[in-house]
């Protein structure tokens, strides 16, 4: 540990050990109306911040309380020594500066501080969360880079609770409802996170402002670090940058907290999370917080930078169409006849309530897309989940690009994502989508438009062992009015294996399928080896749709994505359907329902029609549905 390092930790570890004295009311004070911890900040402090005299080459950070502003600090004093190692001059001068051990913030310590780190040599690395009209009118006189990191309000609150709940220089607070409406009144320390973002967002167009989130530095670090070394014009190589942000990453800081902040850094590393507030928020609150948020910055730039629901707003919209439609397929299916529960359509049946002839008529002339995802699988293969992964995987790589971020914006143009359900209209309408458009669907690859597979439309085909299949389409339909249900298990079964089902015959769809299984716009894949290995078979959808997703953000679609979460959320995102739709979602469910003639009739037919199919061969028949 460095002599400056140690230094540090001590000072750190005497304004603990003061404030620990302290009674709750003395914590805080006052300072032009906003609340500020009296062990780091003083009216003194502030008024001798006013004439601070800052340099073109100066380094600032910005960014509220809990926006990740420490570890942000690593990455660039990191980045400083790593472009001055380059120059002998500036690496001596650089050893001779840790003899001044100063707070990285502008506002903490006494007024005499900025007299000293006058003696600072450039680049000085400062940090700051105030206001911009509270910081020294040289910063932007002398046109001074600044970086303002931004992170959405729910993890922030959440991170804050727990900080100040282990700070001793900050009041704690009793429960996580007390702490929510202090936060969101803006009676905490360092004032309204709301008129934090407004008014730094008047800085927006700024030149000499660099504005990233949180969030894009957790899901790309080195994109991350690389951007904020081409801002500051660090000389920096792309094997150095990757080096920077390796040695950054939260779990590598967390590590190493003790030497870098001594007690403190438990404090200050808890989890650095994205999402970390679903374990506290509640459903009240979290209507709140979004009511907050339009009201103050879903107009700003920095709000909508921050794309604080743009997945959670996406998956929810779809969510809605996909609500909507089923609600109202329910209501009429629970007032017809079961004999009007289906009609047939060149020979294959399909639901009444949410299909219909003009709509395939109309299907045909419709336009792919080049870009277009289509998930293509027969009925409870999993077209939900993997709908979902597909959906999430889109609308992340869309967040790393900004052109495509604002597409996510256009909400009202989302339709039903099954191809063959809805209003014949619906196909007009999906040709005001932005691009990339998720389709699913359960046709059969001829009953799909031409378009398809002359524009060379990918397509991500699921298949599932037909047992499960058969077990799960019986739960099914027995849950869904729209669909007719059976009295018996043996009724359904006889009814599956004949082909007598809504979209037709399992054996017809995987052999149609199995002719296109080379086809090069086409890549297969098992409800079984997702379920096996579900991290690798995102990573492989991803690289297949050519979607650029780092690691971290497949690894959080993942886990996003598992049967125990979707399950969780089921009526959130599904509604009342939620609960039929994932039942159990597991592999060999059929072994509670097929007695040993039906076992033994289900082998025969699977040996005559698809052992020898290609799809049937990547179904592992012999593991999953051997007694």
């Amino acid at each position: 540990m460095t002599t400056a390092r140690k230094k540090f930790i001590e000072r750190l570890d005497q304004a603990m050990a003061t404030a620990e004295k302290m009674v709750p009311e003395d914590l805080l004070c006052s300072y032009k109306g906003v609340l500020y911890p009296v062990i780091d900040c003083s009216a003194e402090t502030f008024k001798a911040l006013e004439s601070f005299e800052a340099r073109s080459d100066d380094v600032l950070l910005v960014g509220y309380p809990k926006t990740g502003t420490n570890w942000i600090i690593h990455i660039l004093r990191d980045l400083v020594t790593t472009s001055a190692k380059k120059n002998e001059e500036e690496m001596k001068r650089m050893k001779q500066d840790e003899e001044i051990v100063e707070y990285t913030y502008l506002e903490f310590g006494d007024p005499g501080k900025f007299q000293r780190i006058k003696k600072l040599s450039s680049r000085r690395v400062f940090a700051t969360h105030v206001f911009p009209h509270m910081l020294p009118t040289s910063i932007f006189k002398n046109n001074v880079k600044i970086l303002m990191v931004i992170r959405n309000p729910k993890d922030i609150a959440v991170s804050y609770f727990h900080f100040s709940n282990s700070m001793p220089s900050l009041p704690s607070f009793q429960t996580w409802d007390e702490f929510f409406n202090a936060f969101l009144h803006g009676k905490v320390s360092w004032g309204s996170y709301f008129d934090h973002i407004i008014e730094w967002n008047k800085h927006f167009d700024d030149e000499n402002i660099m504005f990233i989130t949180y969030e894009e530095l957790k899901e790309n670090p080195n994109l991350g670090v690389k951007k904020i070394a081409e801002f500051f014009g660090f000389s920096v190589t792309d094997e150095e940058s990757q080096a920077v942000a390796d040695r950054s990453s939260f779990q590598t800081m967390k590590e190493n907290s003790h030497k870098t902040h001594g007690a403190f850094g438990n404090v200050l590393f808890r989890k650095g999370s994205v999402s970390d507030w679903k374990n506290l928020f509640t459903e009240a609150q979290n209507q709140e917080m979004d009511k907050k948020f339009e009201e103050s910055l879903a107009g700003t730039k920095l709000g909508a930078k921050m794309n604080f629901t743009s997945r959670e707003r996406r998956m929810a919209n779809h969510r809605k169409k996909f609500i909507d439609l089923v609600d109202k397929a329910i209501a009429v299916g629970d007032t017809m006849d079961r004999d009007d529960l289906l009609f047939s359509y060149k020979g294959i049946l399909y639901p009444t309530t949410v299909c219909s002839p003009e709509i395939f008529k109309a299907l045909e002339s419709f336009e792919a897309r080049q870009e277009d995802v289509i998930l293509a699988g027969y009925p409870k293969s999993g077209t939900n989940w993997v709908g979902q992964i597909l959906t999430d995987l889109v609308t992340t790589s869309a967040e790393n690009n900004e052109d495509e971020t604002n597409s996510l914006n256009d909400e009202e143009l989302e339709e039903f994502p099954y191809l063959e359900v809805g209003d014949a209209e619906k196909y007009q309408r999906m040709e005001k989508l932005p691009s990339r458009r998720v389709i699913f669907t359960h046709l059969l690859p001829h009953n799909l438009p031409e378009s398809i597979f002359k524009n060379k439309a990918k397509v991500l085909v699921l298949v599932r062992n037909p047992k499960d299949v058969a077990t799960s389409f019986y739960h099914f339909t027995n849950g869904m009015s729209p669909l007719p249900s059976y009295e018996t298990w043996d009724e359904f079964f006889t009814a599956f294996m004949t082909g007598k089902m809504p979209w037709g015959s399992y054996f017809d769809y995987i052999c149609e399928w199995s002719k296109h299984v080379d086809d090069e716009n086409v890549m297969t894949i098992t409800y079984e080896e997702l379920k096996e290995n579900r991290a690798l078979a995102v990573k492989k959808i991803a690289e297949f749709f050519v979607l650029p997703l780092t690691e971290e953000q497949l690894q959080a679609v993942a886990d996003r994505s598992s049967f125990q979460a979707m399950k969780e959320n089921a009526y959130k995102t599904h509604g009342a359907f939620g609960n039929v739709l994932f039942r159990k979602g597991s592999v060999s469910d059929w072994k509670n329902l097929f007695n040993e003639d039906q076992n033994q009739e289900m082998d025969k037919m699977f040996e005559e029609r698809l052992a020898r199919t290609k799809l049937g061969g990547k179904m592992k028949y012999e593991v999953y549905c051997k007694a």
